[in-house]
């Protein structure tokens, strides 16, 4: 089974510290998910909420991302090496996205 996910058609990008679709809409301003910068977040740094919205920009593709594992894992296909290494390679693309160095 694959699930069916509700929410805003992405890609989901940030802007600083919004969240804003992009890529499929013509216009140049892009509807915004979310704002980590309002006062509910008063308490947190400029790069604590940079990537809060890094992390929150890539939902969709870590649901989605879920989503597959789970199907192979179901399906058998985590026996199998093909399969098994190209989904390591999505975790390692989508970690590195709001992995910070340290």
């Amino acid at each position: 089974m694959r699930y069916t996910f509700l929410h805003t058609r992405g890609p989901w990008k940030t802007h600083g510290r919004f969240v804003v679709i992009t890529g499929w809409m013509k216009q140049k301003t892009y509807p915004g998910i979310c704002n980590t910068n309002n006062k509910d977040y008063a308490g947190l740094s400029l790069e604590e909420k940079e990537a809060n919205a890094k992390l929150i920009s890539i939902a969709p593709d870590m649901a989605d991302f879920i989503d597959e594992v789970l199907y192979h894992f179901r399906n058998g296909g985590y026996d199998n090496q093909t399969v098994f290494g190209k989904l390591y390679e999505k975790g390692e693309k989508l970690i590195t996205k709001i992995a910070v160095e340290k």
